[in-house]
């Protein structure tokens, strides 16, 4: 996932990866989660996430929305670039 996190919210990032972790935790299939800072724009990021099977992430994906604990993670994204399977 690329993403663009509110600026007024930039100072809470640390705290959005601990909860994105923590949900990510409790999915099935995952095998490894990285989370990577744009160089020349702090306000995006871009999560890494690997997993056992596509299914996997797709139903991890359908779960986040039902999340409460996310909801302050979404609330300060500002944009969503790219939400998607990659190889």
């Amino acid at each position: 996932a690329v993403f663009q996190i509110r600026k007024d919210k930039l100072n809470q990032v640390s705290e959005f990866h601990r909860l994105v972790d923590e949900f990510l935790s409790k999915q099935k299939g995952v095998l490894s989660i990285q989370h990577k800072r744009d160089t020349k724009n702090p306000a995006i990021f871009v999560d890494i996430i690997e997993w056992n099977s596509e299914e996997d992430a797709l139903a991890a994906g359908v779960a986040s929305q039902q999340e409460v604990s996310l909801v302050p993670f979404f609330e300060a994204t500002e944009k969503l670039i790219h939400f998607g399977t990659n190889q």
